[in-house]
């Protein structure tokens, strides 16, 4: 029970933003972040005050549909008629998010991390973290977004497996093992485009 007020991006933007009002030193760790259509004032107001000429944002923002999964309907613009338009035509909630332009890179691409957590119990809080998980990385190297076709490479900017499984450059490791329906990793994964977060750790002692 209570599951969607982290599961959806709205509600999960929602209780970070009262997180952050709490303790705001502590919850600094995400980007700016509103919900949409319930904060457009706010995201409006802000939008404009970093729009250049032809009313587009100097910044990039990542667009991403409340209940959306597998990558659908995510997007990177600069342009408020274009949010306004997904917004009024899909009749769904999204949240906007200033887009992090200087993200961390394994061999120039982005990469994001999937991690199991059971919690057994909220009050005591109780929860579980199991030592493996998986590091997805991007098919096509990371180039900050400037231009209108840069925006639109998916592959460069989104690192959900169902997008990048379908790259010409999407790399198998050969010794390593996914289970189609669920992209887990069975076995291996110390290379290519997905690997596991053990990988991960020791990638990040080597460098750091």
């Amino acid at each position: 029970p209570g599951m969607c007020n982290i599961a959806r991006k709205t509600r999960l933007a929602q209780n970070l933003e009262a997180m952050k009002n709490k303790f705001p030193t502590e919850y600094n760790f995400y980007p700016q972040t509103y919900s949409l259509p319930k904060d457009f004032t706010a995201f409006g107001r802000h939008f404009a005050s970093d729009s250049g000429r032809g009313g587009k944002s100097k910044h990039t923002w990542i667009i991403k549909p409340d209940g959306g999964a597998k990558g659908k309907g995510i997007f990177l613009t600069r342009d408020m008629a274009e949010i306004q338009y997904a917004v009024q035509s899909n009749g769904c909630s999204y949240v906007a998010q200033r887009y992090i332009t200087r993200p961390c890179l394994i061999d120039g691409k982005k990469f994001d991390l999937r991690l199991y957590v059971l919690v057994t119990s909220c009050d005591p809080l109780r929860i579980y973290l199991f030592r493996d998980g998986l590091c997805r990385l991007c098919t096509v190297d990371f180039v900050k977004p400037s231009s209108s076709k840069n925006l639109k490479d998916r592959c460069a900017h989104l690192t959900n497996y169902s997008i990048n499984k379908r790259s010409d450059a999407f790399e198998r490791d050969e010794e390593c093992t996914i289970d189609d329906d669920t992209g887990d990793i069975c076995s291996g994964g110390d290379s290519g485009s997905k690997r596991s977060v053990r990988w991960l750790l020791s990638w990040l002692r080597s460098k750091h």
